[in-house]
């Protein structure tokens, strides 16, 4: 992980005492095998369980460390388009005094959960696949929502939040991504989220802070063509829409049609969304299935000058900030920390993606510099048990007193440190 201790040290922004925990912190999470916990860190970094709780609580400027991974692994410059994922996940735990406890929806189960919730928020590269971690923040329930002991009847059992929990949790989104904004490129502008997301309030908002989403859309959403005739003189509002958008039976001389390489044929064209209150470029996708059937999904954009197929390419890139919450939950502790505060809880949910972003940009780096196409996939699996392979070789030529450059110079190191390593 030499990547990682060049990104801290080159950050100005952290005390020398901040680098070298910070060090410790992502070489002790890499080399870790099972939960990454207090208790786990301590037995692989030869520190006490102590010296980690201490450390996590002062505020560390991440979103510094972040964007120089992101620089380290997608380039300073990209080629092609990049978007912003943004996505909440969910996240289990136990206990009655840790902060943010509160219901959240939990899309592993379909259902919503007692737990924990974090906003992701990565920077993805539409052509070559590639996310990364921009910033994560945890999301905090309103104080009104009851505990699941006051929720007696069934019915109330199965609603997680009521409206005006939803909209405080809409607002707790919108100020975790008007902190991310003024860190942002200028060609990073367009937000890609679900459809969950397509609200009035969210939309508005998004547009007020001069930023794009390309969101999806419900099969019904209730839109109104828009008025292209020839306008009516004489007093009176001119005529703006032209009726109401039947989506089992279109206007053909409305759209413009595509066809991508892959059969599925793109149907786009300006809308009017009445829940939204504004204009929409629409994109019909049509896919066939095997048995003969044809699914239809609805994507939109804020933007109207944007293409379909670049619509298409950026919903379907979004999808890519799931494996980072894959990853981070399985091999980074996302889920395993044991502290209670808000502030301990984010410092330790920013290490643990941050710590995924320097084995990534670590992935990247050697991939572009050995010329190896993309069939080398990154496994978060394999890098940690070759970091654990290292570290631990290392340990046994520090107790038996002989130089570490013995086994690193023999020819069966490489299968030393390559032992266990699985595909992607």
């Amino acid at each position: 992980m030499l990547i990682a201790e060049r990104i801290i040290s080159n950050v100005s922004v952290l005390f020398k005492l901040q680098q070298r925990f910070l060090v410790l912190l992502t070489l002790s999470i890499v080399c870790c095998r099972g939960r990454v916990n207090y208790l786990s860190l301590a037995r692989v970094s030869g520190r006490n369980e102590k010296t980690f709780r201490r450390h996590v609580a002062p505020s560390v400027n991440f979103l510094a460390l972040n964007w120089a991974s992101i620089d380290e692994g997608l380039g300073r410059t990209p080629p092609g388009l990049r978007i912003i994922a943004f996505n909440p996940s969910f996240l289990p735990k136990v206990g009655k005094k840790t902060s943010g406890f509160g219901w959240f929806w939990n899309g592993s189960t379909s259902r919503a959960a007692y737990g924990l919730e974090a906003a992701v928020t990565a920077i993805t590269d539409v052509k070559s696949r590639n996310a990364m971690t921009l910033a994560i923040q945890q999301t905090i329930v309103p104080s009104k929502q009851k505990a699941p002991s006051e929720r007696t009847t069934k019915k109330a059992t199965k609603k997680s939040s009521t409206e005006s929990d939803e909209l405080s949790r809409i607002d707790e989104y919108l100020r975790h991504i008007e902190n991310v904004i003024p860190h942002l490129h200028i060609y990073e502008r367009y937000w890609v989220v679900d459809d969950y997301f397509a609200k009035h309030k969210f939309i508005d908002k998004m547009q007020k802070l001069k930023q794009e989403c390309i969101t999806k859309l419900r099969v019904n959403a209730n839109m109104t063509y828009l008025y292209t005739g020839e306008k009516r003189t004489g007093r009176g509002r001119p005529k703006i829409h032209d009726g109401k958008v039947e989506w089992k039976h279109l206007r053909s001389e409305v759209f413009e049609r595509h066809q991508c390489a892959d059969g599925t044929v793109l149907l786009t064209a300006i809308f009017y969304h009445q829940r939204l209150k504004c204009r929409l470029r629409v994109v019909v996708v049509e896919q066939s299935q095997k048995d003969g059937s044809l699914w239809r999904t609805l994507l939109a954009s804020t933007d109207l000058n944007v293409g379909a197929a670049e619509i298409l390419e950026a919903y379907r890139a979004r999808f890519h900030v799931e494996f980072l919450i894959r990853d981070g939950k399985s091999h980074t502790g996302l889920a395993d920390g044991q502290a209670r505060s808000k502030e301990a809880i984010e410092f330790h949910l920013n290490a643990g993606m941050f710590t995924l972003n320097c084995a990534r940009a670590e992935h990247f780096q050697r991939t572009a510099q050995n010329n190896l196409t993309t069939k080398n996939a990154f496994s978060m699996d394999s890098f940690k048990t070759i970091a654990f392979n290292e570290h631990f070789a290392e340990m046994i030529f520090s107790i038996s007193g002989l130089p570490l450059e013995m086994v690193k110079n023999h020819p069966e190191y490489h299968n030393i440190r390559n032992y266990g390593v699985i595909a992607a």
